[in-house]
């Protein structure tokens, strides 16, 4: 069996207002063309051990403006909230937040915990899931607000968006809403009533108008009918269509969508793994998620998580920090025809990471990006994901 741990990926949980993602219906063939080496330069860098601090999320207002969660491992009372205004040359410690770490099911579940991180802009930002926390201050202090989890929130523009939930058990949250609110408001309005119950969630925005959800079912279950549930709105919210696994079938075996992202003009890409083995590979949409293509193969013996698009050619898919022993990123410029390695970190310390939710791989702009490789790392590109480098945290 080929399935991986649940995992909530910030990208997918990508950027504030540019690329993020979902899908829509397709039967994957996989095309003929194998994996061959694209004008992307690939880095290596061995880890040093762990620092005790270790990077849970990042969100990005600018280029240059940013914040990152970090945590420690194991169970503790508070994360730091730290900020960078020179694209991560530098940071410095704003605030602290309530959080849990790796061992989840040891710590106190009665205690505020908070695993993602967002801002709108300078000052307005969100501290999330499952308890929400607002700062209105660029991130010194925080206030928890009452109400229901949040599983994800995104932000675009002047409103969020974020998918709430009372109870869990379904084995994920149950009965999931999508609510949204004007920007350090309290006031959240129902925008629709998810109609499928699953694990975890995803939310991921293009604009103010694109809006997409992924919810995951339980494919270690074993079960036949556990793909992903895609639902899709081009209006903000307003109106939905729920649509089938973009990941589709390989034959009879089922394949499974395992994170998604989007860019402008309707770009949206999802990370496909087979449920019954065989390499990962990527499904890309140009039509907002009515009809996608599969594309070549991923190298093997590779647990990828994450997905980000800049545009339906420029692809990259990605480890967390969790996975131990090797991250790695790859890289496609030509629509996944073929893959490079673009990066890759090795010597991770097991049981080193901060949650398992942990880890980011998102642009800003068509030109800048990051990608959490380790708990200490954060990698950036500045043109267009040809060249990455490592800076730590």
């Amino acid at each position: 069996m080929n399935v991986r741990r649940p995992f909530l990926s910030a990208t997918a949980m990508l950027s504030l207002v540019l690329f993020t993602a979902c899908g829509g219906s397709h039967t994957a063939t996989m095309p003929t063309s194998t994996t061959a080496v694209v004008s992307t330069t690939s880095t290596t860098v061995a880890l040093q051990p762990p620092s005790q601090g270790v990077t849970a999320d990042l969100t990005w207002v600018s280029e240059t403006h940013g914040w990152a969660l970090v945590g420690q491992s194991g169970c503790q009372l508070t994360s730091e909230v730290l900020t960078t205004t020179n694209s991560g040359t530098s940071w410095s410690e704003v605030g602290s937040l309530p959080s849990k770490a790796t061992a989840i099911a040891s710590c106190n579940q009665d205690d505020p915990q908070t695993f993602n991180i967002r801002f709108g802009n300078d000052i307005d930002g969100y501290a999330f899931n499952p308890d929400l926390f607002v700062t209105t201050d660029g991130g010194r202090s925080w206030v928890q607000e009452d109400g229901p989890q949040v599983a994800a929130l995104e932000i675009a523009g002047s409103d969020v968006i974020r998918i709430s939930y009372t109870k869990t058990g379904c084995p994920g949250p149950c009965d999931p809403l999508v609510e949204e609110a004007p920007i350090g408001s309290s006031l959240w309005r129902l925008l629709y009533v998810i109609p499928v119950q699953g694990g975890r969630v995803q939310l991921v925005r293009q604009g103010p108008n694109d809006v997409y959800v992924a919810v995951y079912r339980n494919p270690a279950g074993g079960g036949q009918n556990e793909q992903t549930a895609l639902l899709v709105s081009h209006d903000g919210g307003v109106t939905w269509s729920q649509r089938a696994d973009p990941c589709g079938y390989s034959g009879s075996a089922e394949n499974d969508t395992e994170d998604l992202a989007a860019a402008p003009d309707g770009v949206v890409a999802v990370l496909c793994f087979p449920r019954l083995g065989g390499p990962d590979f990527v499904a890309i949409s140009s039509d907002g998620g009515t009809a996608f293509g599969a594309t070549a193969s991923l190298p093997g013996n590779v647990g990828f998580q994450l997905i980000a698009v800049t545009n339906a050619r420029n692809v990259f898919v990605a480890t967390g920090p969790n996975g131990g022993g090797q991250q790695v990123l790859e890289a496609s410029h030509d629509a996944g025809d073929h893959w490079n390695q673009a990066a890759s970190e090795t010597g991770q310390q097991a049981g080193s990471y901060v949650s398992p939710t942990a880890g980011f791989l998102g642009f800003e702009s068509p030109e800048v990006g990051r990608w959490i490789g380790s708990p200490t790392n954060i990698w950036t590109t500045t043109d267009g994901g040809a060249t990455w480098s490592a800076l730590p945290i």
